[in-house]
This record gives structure tokens, C-alpha cells and sequence, in this order.
């Protein structure tokens, strides 16, 4: 019986590891570059510092982050890590959240 309950155990934890979602990531500055993608209503956000990143958005993210470049608005992105498109250095990433400081707006 023991047995039996450790591998249940033991399953229901493998199964619990591999349901996790991938470790998001965040970056907190400004956009420095903004370029148009190969992929129809996606654009590039490049960022320089502290280290050089590529995120790319759509739709209400990617309008938001257009308003930030505009007014150069400190920005709270929340992206998950992806492979980089042919051309572009990694590390890569795809928009799942934006938050944008609107004191200066």
C-alpha cells in the first residue's frame, strides 16, 4: 500500500511539473526602436538596456506600447521567452502584458 501511494505520489507530481506554464519574464524602461515585422499586425520592440531584447506584440499591446515609444512613458512588460525570428539576436519574447506609467502623459 505504501508503495502505491508514494507512485501515486510520484505521478502526481510529474504531471503538476509538466502542466506548469513557461517562467514568464518582465522588463521595466523604455522602448528605445520600433519596427514593423515579416508577421501581418505584429511589430518589434527593441530594447538596448540594460541588456539588448526583442518583444514582439499585437493588438492592444502593441497599441499600447506604440503610445509609450510616442511619449517615451516608463513601461512594465510582462513577456514570455520564444525563439528569435532568422536575423534577430536573441533573447526574443512575445508580449502577454503591458503596464505604462501615465504621470507624464
Amino acid at each position: 500500500m505504501r508503495k502505491l501511494v508514494s507512485s501515486l505520489a510520484a505521478v502526481g507530481f510529474a504531471i503538476c511539473v509538466a502542466a506548469e506554464p513557461a517562467s514568464a519574464e518582465s522588463f521595466n524602461g523604455r522602448i528605445r526602436l520600433v519596427q514593423t515585422t515579416g508577421t501581418e499586425g505584429t511589430l518589434r520592440f527593441f530594447i538596448t538596456t540594460p541588456s539588448p531584447l526583442s518583444l514582439f506584440a499585437t493588438g492592444v499591446a502593441k497599441e499600447m506600447l506604440l503610445q509609450a515609444v510616442a511619449v517615451k512613458a516608463f513601461v512594465s512588460i510582462g513577456y514570455t521567452p520564444i525563439a528569435c525570428p532568422g536575423g534577430i539576436t536573441p533573447p526574443c519574447g512575445l508580449v502577454t502584458f503591458v503596464t505604462l506609467d501615465t504621470v507624464n502623459f
